[in-house]
């Protein structure tokens, strides 16, 4: 999905077993940002909608909860 968009990175994050997200798959996201994507991950995840911020170095940074129709099924970051 990352590269069909032309995006520099991504991010999928699942629920672990005490409820906090835990990087399920990633591609190219620096590892300094994955704090930083884990945090508005969990945010977006606690709104229960997309969330879009901008990036310190530049650029934005989004994302949205995977929500089925009884649960969360864990947040997509890009």
């Amino acid at each position: 999905m990352v590269e069909a968009l032309g995006l520099t990175g991504g991010i999928t994050f699942l629920p672990g077993p005490e409820g906090a997200l835990a990087a399920a798959a990633s591609h190219r996201v620096p590892g300094a940002d994955h704090l930083a994507a884990q945090s508005l991950a969990a945010s977006a995840l606690e709104a229960e909608g997309p969330l879009v911020r901008e990036a310190a170095g530049g650029g934005w940074l989004a994302a949205t909860p995977l929500l089925g129709r009884r649960e969360s099924l864990g947040v997509l970051f890009l």
